[in-house]
């Protein structure tokens, strides 16, 4: 009996939040600071959190900061889930009726060291014929520095990146932090549940004020 119950993958409520958000305009440099900051929901899927995420924006785009825990030693994979990396995706023109990625959703990829000489690169996989010109990381502003135990990388994303954004209009946004030897911590939807890549339409709304 007991192995039988050692053996139960426990349930959870919400495998996922549907949830808005707000980034408020920068007005510091220190971008670490609870007014910035997102809140993580990983309690609710019963998933561990392990990193920290900032946003926020002004007149050059919308700014990130990720201070992120190391396990181990840094991994990079061609395949992001393969090892130590941060997903980012954007719809610019989110729609109840689209539930795949279309022209106007990035998924863009950072990594805490760099691969084949770059910190930043766009990996959207369109089902149609619906594409646009791919970012690259002379288009955007990153860096990256890393501690004894953990990383940390600030992006800046120019507002011009986003294809078909239009401007203070909402857009809807996730991301997902990978890490080699452990579970991933997304924003709003369980890991086991959901590809974010697959499902746009649970990508949080967010308003910029």
């Amino acid at each position: 009996m007991n192995e039988l119950v050692e053996s139960i993958t426990p349930l959870f409520l919400f495998p996922f939040m549907g949830v808005e958000m707000v980034f408020h305009e920068k007005k510091d440099e220190n971008m670490a600071q609870e007014k910035y900051q997102i809140l993580s929901l990983q309690r609710y899927f019963g998933e561990g959190t392990f990193a920290q995420v900032f946003a926020a924006w002004d007149k050059r785009g919308i700014h990130y900061h990720f201070s992120v825990e190391k396990e181990t030693d840094l991994s990079i994979d061609n395949d992001p889930r393969k090892g130590d990396s941060i997903e980012l995706f954007f719809n610019t023109r989110p729609s109840d009726s689209r539930t795949f990625l279309t022209q106007f959703c990035h998924h863009f990829v950072l990594t805490p060291v760099e691969m084949r000489g770059t910190l930043f690169r766009e990996v959207t996989k369109f089902r149609t014929e619906e594409t646009h010109p791919f970012v690259t990381q002379q288009d955007v502003s990153v860096s990256s520095h890393l501690d004894t135990d953990r990383y940390l990388i600030d992006c800046i994303l120019p507002f011009s990146v986003f294809h078909g954004y239009e401007k203070k209009k909402p857009l809807t946004f996730f991301y997902r932090i990978n890490r080699k030897e452990s579970s991933p911590q997304s924003l709003s939807a369980s890991h086991q549940e959901y590809e974010p890549q697959k499902t746009p339409l649970l990508w949080t709304k967010v308003s910029f004020e």
